[in-house]
C-alpha cells in the first residue's frame, strides 16, 4: 500500500473502522489473501465485485491451527461519481469546439483525489481519448480551447488514490454553429474603383454566443494560389469595419431600395 494509503489507517474514518461486531455468525466466506506477520495491510483489488458480502474477516493463524473468532469489518462501498455536465461551445465554426466544461462533484469527495477527462466520437463508443487528466479535487472544470476538433461526447471519471473509477459521467457535447448566410452588396458610389453601400445578411439561426460580426475586405485566391495577392493578407486588419448584431438584425430584411440609408462607416 502507498503512504498516502496507510495514512487513511490513522482511525479518521469511521467508514473505515466500523465497530467489531462480536456476535456474527459467519454464514459463509471466500478466500482473498494472506500477508506475513509484520505486514499490518492487504490490498483488496480493485474492480474486486462485492456480490453478497457484506464483511471482511481477518484471521490469526498459528503453526498449529487458524483461530476461529476472526476480526471483522463490515464493508462501506464508497461512490463518488460527478453530475450535470454542462458544455456552450464558444467556437463557432463547424467541426471545431471551444468553451468550458463544468460538472457538479458528488457529495462524498473525501476520497477523490482527482478527476480525468475523456472525449468519444459516440455517446456509446468504448474507445475514449483522453483529454486531462490529474484535475485537483475540489476543481470541477476545465477550459477546451477553440480550434479543438468536434467529438460526440464528454466523460467525466473520478479518480481516487487507488484507481480510476470504470463508471463515468458522460454527456454529450454539442457544435454551436453560428455563420451569416444570403450576404448581399449594393454599391451606390457610381465612381470607378470607389465602393460604398449597404451590406446585408441573414443572421445565424442561434446567435446566443455571438457578440458581433465582423467585416473584412479580401481577396481570394483559386485552387488554393493567391497568386500576384499573396502578400496583402495585413490588408483585411486595416479595412476591416466592426459592425454590432443589432445592426445586422435591422438590415437582414431590408429591400434592395432602401439600402440606400444603410451606408456603412469606413475606417
Amino acid at each position: 500500500l502507498t503512504d498516502e494509503l496507510l495514512h487513511l489507517l490513522n482511525i479518521t474514518d469511521s467508514a473505515l473502522l466500523a465497530p467489531q461486531d462480536d456476535h456474527l455468525i459467519v454464514c459463509g466466506r471466500l478466500y482473498l489473501g494472506s500477508t506475513r506477520v509484520g505486514v499490518n495491510s492487504f490490498l483488496v483489488p480493485v474492480e474486486t465485485s462485492q456480490d453478497f458480502w457484506t464483511h471482511l474477516l481477518v484471521y490469526t493463524i498459528s503453526s498449529v491451527v487458524e483461530q476461529t473468532s476472526p476480526a471483522n469489518n463490515l464493508i462501506f462501498d464508497a461512490s463518488a461519481r460527478v453530475s450535470e455536465i454542462t458544455f456552450v461551445d464558444q467556437d463557432l465554426d463547424s467541426g471545431e469546439i471551444g468553451g468550458t466544461i463544468t460538472w457538479v462533484t458528488s457529495t462524498n469527495t473525501n476520497r477523490t483525489k482527482a478527476y480525468n477527462v475523456y472525449f468519444a466520437q459516440s455517446l456509446l463508443s468504448d474507445t475514449l481519448t483522453l483529454f486531462a487528466d490529474d484535475i485537483a479535487a475540489g476543481t470541477n472544470v476545465v477550459t477546451v480551447s477553440p480550434g479543438t476538433a468536434s467529438v460526440a461526447s464528454v466523460s467525466v471519471f473520478t479518480k481516487s488514490l487507488l484507481a480510476e473509477q470504470t463508471t463515468p459521467f458522460t454527456s454529450a457535447l454539442l457544435d454551436s454553429i453560428a455563420s451569416v448566410s444570403r450576404i448581399g452588396f449594393l454599391d451606390l458610389d457610381l465612381d470607378l474603383d470607389d465602393i460604398g453601400g449597404g451590406l446585408v445578411w441573414l443572421p445565424p439561426q442561434d446567435t446566443s454566443q455571438v457578440t458581433l460580426y465582423v467585416v473584412y475586405f479580401a481577396f481570394l485566391g483559386n485552387n488554393g494560389s493567391c497568386g500576384l495577392h499573396s502578400n496583402v493578407s495585413s490588408m483585411g486588419g486595416a479595412a476591416s469595419t466592426t459592425i454590432t448584431t443589432t445592426f445586422g438584425m435591422l438590415v437582414r430584411n431590408a429591400s434592395l431600395p432602401t439600402l440606400r440609408y444603410m451606408v456603412m462607416d469606413t475606417p
